[in-house]
């Protein structure tokens, strides 16, 4: 097994700086072959934090520059640049443990799987808002090691993956979702009914630590809202399976009777006056149905990706 990690950045170089220290410090087999980190900044300013690094740490670690602004034509370049069979994909602004590539590898190894899934989990600071759960918020499903990933869990913020099995389709990331996003759930999903086989790992989790400007009720919100946008159109493009005539209906009544359910929880725990959290959490819920319907009504995506500024 010879693992590349491929990891866009873009204005991050102290994230950046620490997670390639994390790898720089995995242990145990396999081993790290090479970091392919791709630059979505076309003034290339991650350079100098890479250069800085490639005489410290134990595997060959490749800069390039993807200057046309899209995640999905980003991932593109680093997976072609890999050489490895295997490709690991992390987030810029990701923290992982020493045993994270160990923990993954072995899991691939055992279940004979195309690629392996685990979580991230967002953290917050001790000063965090009240309406932020204090164990942070769990962006994925709690499954089992071993367990089949299901549709709706397959992202790219901690993945080991096959680079044959990438490679079945052409791109292989769509740039139709180079801005908005949802590019990683829109790959797995078709690699998966092509008969990709995706297991989970829960014991090697990985952890976001949120900047003080995304600790916001807005920001929160409207990913939220958009990851919902996405996950409707996938549906509606038969990422999820066949389409058929009931398609469309069938997803307008299920996110009807959500957004209905959503919208009582709320009105229950706001006049229980339950903690902030737990209010929020509904809130959360609430603006998943809202994506669907945007995307159901032919309304706008949000596109996350454009015009980022620093963070």
């Amino acid at each position: 097994m010879r693992v590349s990690v491929c990891i866009n950045t873009f204005h991050r170089p102290a994230d950046l700086r620490r997670l390639l220290g994390d790898l720089a410090a995995q242990g145990g087999p396999p081993g790290i072959a090479e970091v392919v980190v791709t630059d979505n900044d076309a003034a290339g300013s991650a350079r100098a934090t890479v250069e800085a690094l490639m005489a410290q740490v134990p595997f060959a670690l490749v800069y390039q520059i993807e200057p046309e602004q899209s995640i999905s034509l980003t991932r593109n370049r680093g997976v072609h640049r890999a050489s490895g069979d295997w490709i690991g994909f992390l987030d810029d602004d990701e923290r992982v443990a020493p045993d994270w590539l160990a923990l993954m590898a072995a899991q691939a190894q055992r279940s004979q799987a195309d690629g392996v899934f685990s979580g991230v989990i967002n953290t917050f600071p001790p000063d965090a808002p009240a309406w932020l759960p204090a164990g942070g918020i769990h962006e994925h499903a709690r499954l089992a090691s071993g367990t089949e990933v299901p549709p709706t869990q397959l992202f790219s913020g901690n993945v080991l993956i096959r680079k044959a099995t990438l490679m079945l389709r052409e791109g292989p990331f769509d740039p139709r979702f180079g801005l908005s996003g949802g590019e990683d759930a829109d790959l797995f999903n078709a690699l998966r009914l092509r008969g990709a086989r995706f297991v989970w790992n829960a014991e090697a989790y990985a952890h976001e630590v949120l900047p003080a400007e995304r600790l916001t009720q807005a920001w929160f919100l409207k990913r939220r809202r958009r990851g919902a946008q996405d996950y409707a159109l996938q549906v509606l493009n038969g990422v999820h399976g066949r389409v058929t005539a009931l398609t469309r209906l069938k997803l307008w009544g299920d996110t009807l009777i959500k957004l209905v359910l959503a919208v009582a929880g709320w009105a229950l725990v706001s006049a229980l006056r339950r903690h902030p959290a737990v209010r929020f959490d509904w809130r959360r819920k609430i603006e998943a149905q809202r994506g669907k319907l945007d995307t159901l009504r032919g309304r706008g995506r949000i596109l996350e990706y454009q015009k980022r500024p620093p963070a």
